[in-house]
């Protein structure tokens, strides 16, 4: 849905924020948003919107966690290369090789994205968090962040380093390639360590099967994919995972169903390996390998684009001693995070 403001000739009379009010009302567009995984089914809606001159932006999300019985929320905005965000989200997991994470967060952020720098953000990050269900102390977070992104054709690539006032620092990235014209081939690779203090589920890194999260945060993730396994089944100060898909077209959809606000697109067959690691000293016997299919097609929903819908099955093909995983794995997502 789209709205419209003409604004009158003797709009000189308006005040300023009511005309900047205005403009970021032309273009408006409101629209259904959810995310699905095996773990977790979210629904909610999204709005965005941005002036005609695309310097001043706006946008608002909810969502709807059932699995959690929890409502994440999104607000942000940009003036020209200033940003200003706050989120509201839960995280919620349990590792085989560290203790359990289960928290309520808040989160605020104020970023500077220079426009001669495509792809450069500098940001001051805090997070305000306490246990999700009980009692407990609330604590807190501030760290420092640099971030750099950049997309070459279908290839992108990219940095983060997060400096904590709690004498910590980490560094990962990942770089995402893609080759082929009718058979898709995608090839990735992501890593990351931390130095310093550690505090799990802040500045660690977690591999397993999920391929995201649906929480709101628009930051760098620190979950790196490795299908076959169970979700967040390892975590440390540092990680490694990279894999290879390739994608065999199988149905040219192109059509959606009746009036029901619902379009499909192509459908693909996605066979995958992927391998990876996650210790505080990285060693071949920490090594994990997963391989399976997937089915994947990309679609449109309630006037709001999701990235993908996927469903298949890994199994484990290689795994640690202290591991005892076995296959195969359901894998399933709908959506991503906003």
């Amino acid at each position: 849905m789209t709205t419209s403001v003409i604004i009158p000739k003797n709009g000189r009379e308006i005040s300023a924020i009511a005309f900047l009010v205005f403009r970021l009302c032309s273009g408006f567009i409101i629209g259904t948003d959810g995310f699905l995984s095996t773990t977790d089914f979210q629904v909610g809606l999204v709005t965005a919107g941005q002036d005609v001159t695309k310097k001043y932006s706006l946008d608002v999300g909810v969502r709807y966690s059932f699995d959690l019985d929890y409502l994440s929320v999104t607000v942000g905005g940009n003036a020209e290369d200033f940003g200003i965000r706050f989120n509201r989200y839960a995280i919620s997991y349990s590792p085989e090789n560290t203790e359990t994470v289960k928290e309520s967060r808040h989160e605020g952020r104020i970023a500077w994205q220079p426009s001669r720098i495509r792809g450069l953000e500098v940001a001051a990050n805090s997070r305000w968090y306490e246990p999700l269900t009980g009692s407990g102390d609330s604590e807190d977070k501030f760290w420092g962040s640099i971030s750099f992104g950049r997309e070459i054709g279908r290839h992108r690539g990219w940095v983060n380093l997060d400096v904590f006032t709690g004498n910590s620092q980490s560094l990962f990235g990942g770089i995402d390639l893609w080759f082929g014209e009718r058979i898709y081939t995608s090839v990735h690779l992501l890593g990351g360590k931390t130095w310093g203090d550690i505090s799990p589920g802040h500045n660690t890194f977690r591999i397993g099967g999920n391929l995201t999260e649906g929480y709101f945060t628009q930051r760098p993730t620190r979950l790196f994919p490795l299908r076959g396994f169970e979700d967040n089944i390892l975590e440390a100060k540092q990680a490694i995972t990279s894999g290879v898909e390739v994608y065999w077209p199988l149905l040219n959809l192109q059509e959606g169903y009746k009036t029901l606000p619902l379009f499909l697109h192509r459908l693909r067959l996605g066979t995958f390996i992927d391998v990876g690691a996650a210790s505080d000293t990285i060693s071949f016997d920490d090594t994990l390998i997963g391989a399976g299919f997937e089915l994947v097609t990309s679609m449109q929903i309630g006037w709001g684009k999701l990235s993908s819908f996927r469903v298949g099955l890994g199994w484990p093909v290689f795994q640690p001693d202290y591991l005892d995983e076995s296959g195969p794995v359901f894998l399933i997502q709908l959506g991503k995070p906003l």
